[in-house]
């Protein structure tokens, strides 16, 4: 599907994340991404990018909620706030 303009653009964008010593994720989504453009054009790179952010999205979300439920675990108890009201200093 790519052209050989197009080609010529993805080996220069794969030399220089290369090149970058990028980490193993980000090697990992360029050739997810080179392979979707490959099968299916602008679209399918956008939906593996879409799939990756909702990914992320939700393990963030999980992430959250557990340390939100640490936080308050290990939070200490609060005593109840007492029902009767401070008296008023009586006026001299």
């Amino acid at each position: 599907m790519a052209s050989a303009r197009t080609g010529s653009i993805l080996d220069q964008v794969d030399a220089k994340i290369r090149a970058a010593a990028s980490d193993e994720e980000t090697l990992e989504l360029w050739a997810d991404i080179r392979a979707a453009f490959d099968e299916g054009g602008p679209n399918a790179v956008k939906a593996v990018i879409e799939e990756r952010v909702r990914r992320s999205r939700l393990a963030v979300e999980k992430d959250l909620k557990e340390t939100r439920s640490v936080t308050r675990s290990a939070a200490p108890k609060k005593k109840p706030a007492s029902t009767k009201k401070p008296r008023k200093a009586a006026a001299k």
